[in-house]
């Protein structure tokens, strides 16, 4: 049974849903008689895959009802890159993660990223052992506003802007300038690490450390820069510290 929670932040369980004709069926129905017009929802979609497009088309439905959908929660990695690519923020929080069956295509591909992950750490991270968790692949640039959140690693090949946000559970992985808000070991793992080809970042956290770069103009001077030497935030001695990694 779809429900919508009594709280302030509306949030909007579809994930029984099924097809993307019945996710739209509901959610109108859900904002009518729930009298949600001009008001911000989240949507938990669990397993449920949704495209680029899919989700383009929910936004413009809420956006004829003036609903701001804020946030999506998703256990499926193809969902949350289709809601980040449409600039929404996105989770895996939202219950629990589940076996899903893949088609050979979507296995190969994935087996292709994680060879790419895999050369990514062992570049960032001089031959460091990586532990397998379940890795969000982003290939694109985060910019301003734009926040992704995520039970495990997060690996993105792009810049990551002043204003953008990631948070992961496990390692961050950079494959350009990490200039945002990057939280790993988000539910305590002092072990996490943020690499970047460079770590130049208005605030890192790892676990519940906390570490600031409040010169921004050097940040803005090192973003024009078009080689860097590797970089690695890690927690020494109870506190973050920058690691250059020239080998």
């Amino acid at each position: 049974m779809n429900q919508v929670s009594a709280t302030e932040e509306l949030i909007i369980d579809l994930s029984n849903t099924g097809s993307f004709e019945n996710i739209l069926f509901e959610l109108t129905n859900i904002i009518e008689q729930s009298e949600l017009q001009n008001k911000n929802i989240k949507i938990n979609f669990g397993d449920l895959f949704l495209d680029q497009n899919m989700v383009s088309d929910l936004q413009a439905v809420l956006k004829g009802f003036g609903v701001n959908l804020k946030m999506v929660y998703s256990n499926s990695i193809q969902t949350k890159l289709a809601a980040l690519e449409c600039g929404i923020t996105v989770s895996g929080k939202k219950g629990e993660l589940k076996p899903q069956k893949v088609s050979v295509e979507a296995e190969e591909e994935s087996k292709a990223q994680d060879n790419l992950v895999d050369a990514m750490n062992k570049v960032l991270a001089g031959g460091h052992e990586i532990v397998k968790e379940e890795t969000l692949y982003i290939k694109q640039t985060l910019r301003s506003g734009q926040r992704t959140e995520h039970d495990g690693n997060v690996v993105i090949i792009g810049d990551c802007k002043a204003g953008s946000e990631i948070i992961a559970t496990g390692d961050i992985t950079i494959w350009g300038i990490l200039s945002g808000i990057a939280h790993a070991g988000a539910k305590g793992d002092y072990n996490a690490t943020i690499r970047a080809f460079r770590v130049n970042a208005i605030q890192l956290r790892i676990a519940d450390l906390l570490a600031r770069k409040p010169d921004t103009a050097e940040l803005e001077k090192n973003e024009k820069h078009t080689q860097f030497t590797p970089e690695e935030a890690k927690v020494t001695h109870g506190e973050i510290v920058i690691y250059s990694l020239n080998g």
